[in-house]
């Protein structure tokens, strides 16, 4: 309905393609994962530095989600599948 109406008032045509795109996935390694359960009471947190041209970081108190998105800010995709 509303592809229909800005199609009709603002003369707005819709394209859809699809198409390949190169990423990451966040997956959980072979042997389970190694991370423990954030605490409540701590603030999120992303320390970290440049090295030799690679970033380190340690993430903290952070959700999937959030480190997924810090990590799309290098302009790749970034698909959390860890569940």
């Amino acid at each position: 309905m509303i592809q229909n109406l800005l199609a009709d008032r603002f003369k707005l045509r819709i394209h859809r393609e699809t198409r390949e795109a190169s990423g990451y996935l966040l997956v959980v390694a072979k042997n389970g994962p190694k991370m423990t359960v954030a605490k409540p009471d701590e603030a999120e947190s992303f320390p970290g530095g440049n090295e030799g041209g690679t970033i380190h970081f340690k993430a903290t108190n952070v959700r999937m989600e959030v480190l997924a998105q810090v990590l799309m800010g290098g302009g790749r995709l970034i698909v959390d599948k860890t569940g």
